[in-house]
């Protein structure tokens, strides 16, 4: 049976991710999707729907959402589950949609989500402190200096209240104000303590 299974290297690898696989410094879903570490954690596997690439969540107070996610994640997740899900469960039953990696057949926990975020930004030279709610904050901060609604962003984070997602909107404006200072011709630069024409 286990001869049509990709090699352990392979499998070990698809085990820490399902849910954080890094790739090129990003979790394909938790940064696909902004999703809560606790959030994810909660999803049964049976709430999949690849062809719809969505599933739905039990968010803070209760409140259920639908997360939606692309294609890259969508081939991650579905490598996952057929792979190496069925791999780690070794015969045992688990509702969660992700397993744990060391003890057979329960669900992953949020200390080893962290451990793993740490150990594969690290592998990927991120080169700053990195934790499952980096990602998080990294997919509304991505989608908001792209010109994303912040209502839609709301959304898409589960958000009660619009002031819990205008946070992002101060580090939007910090990226804005770089690269004003950077490439407008009369901003101040406090490097020179002048305002200077650039180029």
């Amino acid at each position: 049976m286990w001869s049509s299974y990709p090699p352990f290297s392979k499998i070990s690898g698809l085990s820490s991710i399902g849910l954080v696989w890094l790739r090129g410094g990003r979790s394909e879903l938790l940064y696909a999707t902004g999703l809560r570490v606790s959030e994810a954690l909660g999803v049964e596997a049976f709430q999949v729907k690849h062809e719809q690439t969505c599933f739905v969540v039990r968010g803070k107070g209760n409140r259920d959402r639908v997360v939606l996610y692309g294609q890259e994640a969508n081939h991650w997740l579905r490598q996952y589950l057929t792979w190496a899900r069925p791999y780690l469960l070794g015969g045992h039953q688990c509702s969660r949609l992700f397993v744990a990696t060391r003890n057979v057949g329960q669900k992953l926990t949020r200390t080893t989500v962290y451990k793993l975020v740490r150990r594969y930004a690290a592998k990927a030279k991120i080169g700053v402190p990195c934790s499952p709610h980096s990602l998080r904050h990294a997919f509304a901060t991505h989608l908001l200096n792209a010109g994303a609604n912040l209502r839609v962003i709301q959304l898409l984070l589960g958000h009660v209240s619009l002031s819990s997602t205008q946070i992002y909107t101060h580090v939007a404006r910090e990226r804005l104000r770089k690269v004003l200072a950077l490439h407008h011709p009369r901003w101040y630069k406090a490097d020179v303590g002048r305002f200077v024409r650039v180029g």
